[in-house]
């Protein structure tokens, strides 16, 4: 029989040979871009499913797709394609595994054969095995309860559709993913196996961190040996009252804690909002110590090196983790501004932070627009021919990571530079989003604050919920 319903503590393990498919509870159905067996189901609550293929005698792929309850179709069309909510098209016999969190509704499961290939009469009769399983996913995982994490895609991305602006007009797309199952950090599988960072000092080399948010209070790093508002440097480190960090533009314990520290109060939020407290997002860390280092004091760019400064200081009270989101672009090779260098600030407190054991994570830069090569020279965001610093650093040391940035459909952010000489990729989020495609020859854009990193803003300016809102950036990422 059909299966009728599915809820968390499901499993289903058959086997069946392709011709015997009709006989466990699958169906014949032909559609456009689909010629195989389905089988359909209906979900009463949210769930985390994993479907399977095994022991394949030949190439056997696995989709899955919602039902139209209009119609009982299984397919909702779309510009002569069908909609898959996602899919596992290995090649070979390869086994096939496939995974989404479903929420209440009628869906499909879908088996068909690789239309390339034409299987032998044995191959046909030849067992193998399908499942679906509700119970390993919430078995080796583990979900903050905090109330934006659905939202937050760049932790677990279930897949999902917004509403889309396409020049001035706002336009609902319901039949067209913005996102991709699983383009996210794979957080509920980390959590499960380590969530709690509270003895890990954070440095946030950036703008300063809104000190006041109540999602971040909490993780805040408070220096032990300095007592609030004496006017006495009490540790002796040279810097007066820093109870939190430093503002090294100002040369004040003043961190703004306003709306000019939007983006380091983001950023800090994506690091290490508190998890599990029933409020707001979550950070990749539940709890960590936070130290705001601000070196732009509620501007957009700085002179100097108040950076360099900044990271003598995380080091020298105790950061482990420093992460750093600015840059500059040069008209030059890495390689060759790399040589040219002789005597370097940077270079100099990065070898510091190597001798210290401290990881450093930079911001790779925003510049592969096609406005950047007009504006600065061709090929600003490639990182590979044109140096991005501090970020090319990461050239030299192996505690640093140049971070460029991805997107919700697990594609290169439409801003992020990009190349070899790129560290790591992580969800950084997007600004334009190809929603629709006029007979494969013409791409329309558009945007979304879902696509974007919802994290922490100063309080009082944020969009969602007053205290919390989007950004997107290497920085994010």
């Amino acid at each position: 029989m059909p299966l009728t319903s599915i809820s968390p503590g499901f499993l289903e393990e058959r086997t069946a040979s392709y011709t015997e498919l009709e006989g466990s509870g699958f169906e014949f159905y032909a559609h456009n871009n689909f010629n195989g067996y389905i089988t359909r189901f209906e979900v009463t609550e949210t769930i985390n499913l994993f479907a399977g293929l095994d022991d394949l005698p030949f190439d056997l792929d696995l989709y899955l797709g919602p039902i139209n309850g209009d119609t009982g179709d299984p397919f909702i069309t779309i510009a002569n394609d069908t909609e898959i909510l996602n899919s596992s098209t290995h090649l070979y016999d390869n086994p096939e595994q496939l995974f989404l969190q479903l929420k209440p509704g009628e869906y499909w499961l879908g088996i068909q054969y690789n239309r390339g290939i034409t299987p032998t009469e044995e191959q046909l009769k030849t067992p193998f095995k399908w499942s679906l399983d509700t119970i390993t996913f919430d078995e080796n995982t583990t979900l903050s309860n905090d109330p934006l994490l659905p939202e937050q895609w760049h932790l677990f991305n279930s897949g999902f559709r917004a509403a889309i602006s396409v020049g001035s007009t706002q336009t609902t797309i319901v039949d067209e993913p913005i996102a991709a199952p699983n383009a996210d950090i794979a957080a509920p599988e980390g959590w499960k196996l380590a969530n709690d960072a509270s003895d890990i000092i954070i440095a946030i080399i950036d703008q300063g961190i809104d000190t006041t948010h109540p999602d971040l209070i909490t993780n805040l790093w408070t220096n032990p040996g300095e007592v609030a508002g004496n006017g006495i440097d009490d540790d002796g480190n040279d810097y007066e009252d820093d109870i939190h960090g430093w503002n090294f533009v100002d040369d004040s314990p003043n961190l703004i804690a306003n709306q000019k520290a939007q983006h380091g109060t983001n950023v800090a939020g994506i690091v290490a909002a508190q998890g599990n407290n029933n409020l707001g997002v979550s950070g990749v860390a539940w709890n960590a110590q936070l130290m705001s280092l601000d070196t732009f004091a509620g501007q957009g760019t700085f002179e100097g090196t108040p950076d360099v400064e900044a990271i003598y200081y995380a080091v020298d009270n105790g950061a482990k983790v420093i992460n750093m989101s600015l840059g500059g672009n040069i008209k030059q090779s890495p390689d060759e501004y790399l040589t040219s260098l002789s005597s370097d600030a940077h270079q100099a407190a990065f070898q510091y932070a190597y001798d210290n054991d401290v990881f450093i994570a930079i911001a790779a830069g925003n510049q592969a627009y096609e406005s950047a090569n007009r504006n600065k020279w061709n090929n600003v965001g490639d990182l590979d021919i044109s140096a991005t610093s501090p970020a090319l650093f990461s050239k030299l040391f192996g505690n640093i990571a140049s971070v460029v940035a991805s997107n919700a459909l697990n594609r290169k952010s439409s801003f992020s530079n990009y190349g070899s000489d790129g560290t790591i990729s992580a969800p950084g989020g997007d600004f334009n989003n190809i929603i629709l495609g006029a007979g494969d020859t013409q791409l329309i854009y558009g945007s979304t604050p879902a696509t974007q990193i919802l994290s922490t803003m100063p309080v009082g300016t944020g969009i969602v919920e007053d205290n919390y809102g989007y950004m997107a950036g290497t920085s994010q990422a």
